[in-house]
């Protein structure tokens, strides 16, 4: 069977979702970056396209910002 690249994609993030999530979920790792866009954007909505497994989710909603996470795969969906 033949899978577009966005298929394909899709199809190898909802078979790794688990194992994505449990390696990318140091938040410790984006802390200065989370500081700079807080800098910028003190306070307000962020909707986080490709947001994975939710790693970002965590500080954005304990820094108090109103927070919506949208990715294409199902099953990092279901980790989030």
């Amino acid at each position: 069977m033949i899978y577009s690249p966005e298929a394909q994609t899709k199809r190898v993030y909802n078979v790794l979702a688990k194992d994505w999530a449990a390696l990318h979920n140091d938040t410790a790792f984006w802390e200065n970056y989370y500081k700079i866009f807080q800098k910028y954007l003190p306070s307000g909505k962020v909707i986080d396209l490709g947001c994975g497994a939710g790693r970002d989710a965590r500080f954005f909603t304990k820094a108090g910002y109103e927070y919506l996470g949208i990715d294409a795969s199902p099953a990092m969906l279901v980790e989030a």
